[in-house]
């Protein structure tokens, strides 16, 4: 949501919020969430990149497309390992 400027539906919870929640239900601390989510963004930009892949087979992307690595997912990729917020 803010990484993409996008505002939070009314009554979603914040990534902090989320975060109170799972370690509530789970009875236990989170700890380091850093390499979790740089996973959760590298399985996210090997989706795009398949799809991409696909869409310019079929010929929906001219051949020399950059979207495999100019996209939101490697965008996240990028503000995580520079310590941005997600």
């Amino acid at each position: 949501h803010e990484g993409s400027g996008v505002e939070r539906l009314e009554g979603e919870p914040t990534r902090l919020e989320q975060v109170a929640i799972y370690e509530e239900a789970a009875g236990r601390s989170s700890a380091d969430l850093y390499w979790y989510e740089l996973f959760a963004a590298y399985r996210f930009a090997v989706t795009v990149v398949v799809v991409t892949n696909n869409w310019a087979d079929s010929g929906g992307l001219p051949p020399d497309h950059l979207m495999w690595r100019e996209n939101p997912a490697t965008d996240l990729i990028g503000r995580i390992r520079s310590g941005e917020s997600v």
